[in-house]
Parts: C-alpha cells; sequence; structure tokens
C-alpha cells in the first residue's frame, strides 16, 4: 500500500485543493491529525453500577455487545430480561463537536 505525504503528489488531486500551510507541510496528513483519545475502560458490573440514568455499552456473556438503558432509580438495565447476561458496561463517549 503507498502512501502520499501530498495530495498534489496524487494525480487526480493535484491542483484541486488549496491548503493555509505552506512547503512540505501543504497537504500532509500527519500534521493535522488528532491524537486519538484513549477509550473508557470497561467496568465490571460486579465491582459496581452506574451511578446516572441513561444509555450505556454493556457486555454480555458469551462476549456479545449491546446498548441498554441504565435506570438509577430502579438501579437496573433494561430489558430486564436481558440483565442477568451483563458481566461489564462503560459510558458512551462524548458526541463529536
Amino acid at each position: 500500500m503507498a502512501y502520499f505525504e501530498r495530495a498534489d503528489a496524487l494525480p487526480e488531486v493535484a491542483g484541486k485543493w488549496s491548503s493555509p500551510l505552506p512547503g512540505p507541510e501543504r497537504f500532509s496528513i500527519r500534521s493535522r491529525a488528532r491524537p486519538l483519545k484513549p477509550a473508557t475502560e470497561w467496568t465490571a458490573l460486579a465491582a459496581r453500577k452506574p451511578t446516572d440514568s441513561g444509555h450505556y455499552l454493556v457486555l454480555l456473556r458469551g462476549h456479545k455487545h449491546r446498548l441498554m438503558e441504565y435506570d438509577a432509580s430502579s438501579r437496573g438495565f433494561s430489558p430486564r430480561s436481558l440483565a442477568p447476561m451483563i458481566t461489564h458496561w462503560m459510558p458512551l463517549p462524548a458526541p463529536p463537536a
């Protein structure tokens, strides 16, 4: 697989884009990449339950994952039929800005 530092090195895009960056950084993909944020860690349900109501990503026995709703007042996930199969949970990431 070939990687190009500059978009003008690709014949199909040469001259089609403009960039505020001068010189070799002009179309550098690496210079504009944002660092990745670490993923939220899974929490074992046996260790603790969520404190706030809302939607959570849960891991079921058999390593299947699913989005489920948690109700803080009843301290349970719904649908209740799947609640006994939950082993871990994690909050959803923040939406993009």
